[in-house]
């Protein structure tokens, strides 16, 4: 895949809770941890995304559509919830989620575009990009959160998913509050 420029769609993930894990596991958790990244990246090349980089067990995510995006966090949810892990992990109180809790973000805009001197990929900049990583950092493991900006842009017949409109909400370091909208996938939601 290409990276995608112009308009973008951008993604992020993280673990819930990984440093507790990594405390709780210390010898475990690496294989927890390839597990993760061969499932995301599975999800990844399946709906045609460019994977920016990783840092640590946070993946960044571009896709030329917003609906490639949610197809690949559906997808990734449903993979995770499904995988069998090495370890125990806790199940929600409502047994909707089992497995290991990843929040993703997803958000559409024009950021800035650079080739990477050192690794060689095409790298994003700017607000957008701020905008795209605090979403995903305000949402719950196993919560998909979808800024308006790439949700009014989505055809949503046919997608499998639950959506819920969370309206406004504030994001660490941004002035102005960002309106989301919670995005599951159906057969997860009706646990």
């Amino acid at each position: 895949m290409s990276p995608p420029t112009g308009d973008v769609t951008l993604v992020f993930t993280d673990i819930e809770g990984s440093t507790k894990l990594w405390q709780r596991y210390p010898r475990a958790f690496e294989s927890v941890l390839a597990i993760h990244h061969r499932v995301i990246r599975a999800c990844i090349q399946a709906e045609g995304g460019y994977e920016v980089k990783t840092e640590g067990d946070a993946f960044m995510v571009a896709f030329s559509d917003p609906v490639s995006a949610v197809n690949f966090c559906v997808a990734a949810q449903l993979a995770l919830h499904e995988t069998v892990w090495p370890i125990v992990l806790e199940q929600s109180s409502d047994n909707s989620l089992k497995g290991l809790r990843v929040r993703m973000g997803i958000h559409t805009g024009t950021p800035s575009c650079a080739i990477d001197p050192v690794t060689q990929r095409m790298d994003y900049y700017g607000l957008m990009v701020n905008r795209a990583a605090r979403i995903t950092h305000a949402a719950m493991g196993g919560q998909i959160l979808v800024s308006r900006e790439a949700h009014d842009t989505i055809d949503w017949e046919g997608l499998e998913v639950v959506r819920v409109d969370l309206g406004p909400k504030p994001l660490r370091d941004l002035n102005e509050a960002t309106h989301l909208h919670q995005v599951l996938p159906a057969s997860l939601a009706e646990r």
